[in-house]
């Protein structure tokens, strides 16, 4: 893999972890550079399906105003993000990030054919986007499983709650006792003054 495919296949690896964390924006950046990174690299089928991968969360992007990233690649509001983000993920910063998430590329990559097809690989199938003339009507996701609730603790039983009921009232009886004796500290001070 030569050093353009490395830098894409960094932002794709980081993309995809921006995605699990669900940290959208910084995906959406990462998935803008990684389009245009792969349209350079003449990688149309890999830069469409970064660009349905942002469109499928956010359709609202500037992305989503060009039929194509190679379209969306020469407009000057797509080039100013690339820089902004270019700026946040530099090649060094984000081999960093990459090392933290202890993701190691070559030996990722060696359980593939080819560099194209291990950059493919890495976001994982693009999600079904139901619409027309390009644009985004509906995505369809995958079921989210719920979190399983705790389970609710035993009933107290009626000694248990009269216990309770006895030190509930042993507190508001000592609440109404420091309540008294701070209103009489208060008028005290300010009979003396």
């Amino acid at each position: 893999m030569d050093e353009a495919q490395q830098t894409l296949a960094i932002f794709l690896h980081l993309a995809r972890a921006s995605e699990l964390r669900r940290r959208w924006l910084v995906r959406d950046k990462l998935l803008l550079m990684s389009a245009l990174q792969a349209q350079s690299l003449r990688l149309d089928a890999l830069a469409d399906h970064c660009r349905e991968r942002l469109l499928a969360h956010n359709p609202g992007h500037l992305l989503g105003h060009f039929p194509s990233v190679e379209e969306a690649g020469a407009d000057d509001r797509i080039r100013l993000l690339v820089q902004q983000a270019e700026r946040v993920f530099s090649r060094e910063k984000a081999e960093h990030m990459l090392q933290t998430l202890g993701i190691e590329l070559g030996r990722s990559e060696a359980t593939y054919d080819s560099p194209d097809e291990y950059l493919q690989s890495i976001l994982g199938p693009p999600p079904r986007i139901v619409g027309n003339h390009g644009r985004v009507a509906a995505v369809t996701l995958a079921p989210v499983q719920p979190l399983p609730l705790p389970s609710s603790p035993p009933a107290p039983s009626a000694e248990q709650a009269a216990e309770r009921e006895r030190l509930e009232f042993r507190a508001l009886l000592a609440g109404l006792a420091g309540v008294s004796l701070c209103a009489a500290a208060w008028g005290a001070f300010l009979w003396t003054r």
